[in-house]
């Protein structure tokens, strides 16, 4: 997702709008910053982090009435899986035997893209 973000903010400014860049620029300082460490190591963030920080931005600027980044930062969340999406992923994964290792799977390929609750409840439902 940082990648996309980045794509998306040299279009903005190939496109020379000013408002894209800012809002880009400040998204990419934000997940930067939280990339570094204490001895300017770059370390891993996973993508699931980066849904909640855009998320997050996104509720300030809707209490703001920013109804530009509204729209700029929604659509970079990505739209998440519906229950036919989460099962069919756990029918793929026979080896998934247990609630645990199912959630752990979701979580480690599918971040962000999953409502947690509608997976439990996927997750729990399934018989071995």
């Amino acid at each position: 997702m940082y990648n996309i973000i980045k794509e998306t903010y040299l279009q903005a400014r190939k496109d020379k709008n000013k408002e894209e860049i800012a809002l880009y620029s400040y998204l990419i300082g934000e997940i930067e910053n939280k990339l570094m460490t204490m001895d300017g190591v770059k370390k891993t963030y996973p993508n699931i982090k980066i849904v909640a920080l855009v998320k997050s931005i996104k509720a300030k600027s809707e209490e703001m009435n920013n109804t530009l980044e509204v729209e700029l930062l929604t659509k970079l969340i990505p739209t998440q899986m519906n229950e036919a999406g989460i099962m069919r992923i756990f029918q793929d994964n026979p080896e998934l035997n247990n609630m645990g290792m199912r959630m752990k799977y979701l979580k480690e390929n599918y971040g962000g893209l999953y409502d947690g609750k509608l997976a439990s409840t996927i997750a729990k439902s399934i018989n071995n």
